[in-house]
């Protein structure tokens, strides 16, 4: 009686969805939904390249910024350690762009700017710089302006390099990320 049903309901709730149609109860088989937590377990692990392949679903997936936002920052930044920085970028820019009221939104920009300007893409990175600069909080502007003053000195402008990495200095904060 009763207890089958609730045997039943656990059973459907932890691994199959319960389909109601046409007076017919039928059980359908689902996969284990990715987690973060499960990512984070691999890469606890070492098991890096599991943890992006775990990833990759979820953030394909994701549109809520409470899931979406960590779970693509931590693929971005494992598909860049794998050499895999075209889809890193991809990661970030997204981030940037779909999720803009992310308070990590200042972060992934950071560290999109640096893969652009790794990649040689310098106009592209100074753009994130300046947009950094001018509207992030103070703990990510430190990395902009340093991003900026590597141009300059590329560039051969090296007082304003030198103006440029005392502003960061000056400005940086304890938790700044460089």
């Amino acid at each position: 009686g009763i207890f089958a049903v609730c045997a039943l309901a656990y059973g459907g709730y932890r691994s199959v969805t319960w389909m109601f149609a046409s007076g017919v109860i039928e059980a359908v088989q689902t996969a284990k939904p990715t987690t973060l937590d499960t990512a984070r377990a691999l890469l606890e692990e070492g098991k890096s390249n599991e943890a992006r392949e775990a990833l990759r679903p979820l953030v394909a997936d994701a549109k809520d910024a409470l899931v979406a936002v960590p779970a693509i920052i931590m693929l971005a930044e494992l598909d860049a350690k794998a050499g895999e920085r075209a889809k890193a970028i991809e990661g970030f820019k997204r981030i940037t762009t779909e999720f803009p009221q992310s308070a990590e939104r200042p972060r992934a920009m950071a560290l999109y700017a640096k893969l652009l300007e790794e990649d040689g893409k310098t106009q592209e990175a100074i753009a994130v710089y300046n947009e950094i600069r001018a509207n992030a909080p103070a703990e990510f502007r430190a990395p902009a302006l340093t991003g900026i003053a590597r141009q300059a000195e590329r560039d051969g402008k090296t007082s304003e390099a030198r103006g440029l990495y005392a502003e960061a200095l000056t400005g940086a904060t304890s938790d700044s990320p460089e």
